[in-house]
């Protein structure tokens, strides 16, 4: 893409293939998914982000969901970040969702964050998708009008 220029993804497209024989220094960007299984020396973004068990990222990664498989030193930003038994990550991760698998390596610092469409902490959405507070709070004694229907009964 030059500079200037702007472009819908394309629908349907293949997705970036960075092979184990590969070198790479610099930054790739997309806005459809990449594999990396070779070397990468720069920062990356892209919808989702594969790399392999062979590859070695140095650089910044950010995505909408990242499984790390290989090793990569550098911050992680994404939506969902998964963290295989075989990765070896040197860096922070900042991430709404977090999956370790058992012998995944991490030296770095966790960041929840926040969705950019979620509500605040202390609400969540019911099936209807209106805001529930999760705590409610603590009602006033109950007046004569304010019966639970099975005491009203035996009233």
């Amino acid at each position: 893409m030059f500079k200037g220029e702007t472009t819908a993804p394309f629908k349907g497209a293949s997705p970036t293939i960075i092979s184990p024989d590969l070198h790479i220094t610099g930054n790739l960007a997309t806005d459809g998914d990449m594999q990396i299984d070779g070397i990468l020396e720069g920062d990356v973004k892209s919808g989702f982000l594969g790399v392999g068990p062979s590859a070695v990222v140095t650089g910044e990664i950010n995505a909408s969901d990242v499984i790390i498989r290989g090793k990569v030193t550098g911050r992680i930003k994404a939506r969902s970040v998964t963290l295989a038994s075989t990765a070896r990550v040197i860096g922070d991760i900042w991430h709404e969702i977090l999956t370790v698998e058992a012998g995944a390596f991490l030296e770095g610092h966790c960041k929840h964050m926040e969705s950019r469409d979620a509500q605040p902490t202390q609400s969540t959405r019911d099936t209807t998708g209106q805001a529930v507070p999760l705590m409610q709070p603590k009602s006033s004694p109950k007046s004569d009008g304010d019966k639970d229907p099975k005491q009203a009964a035996q009233a």
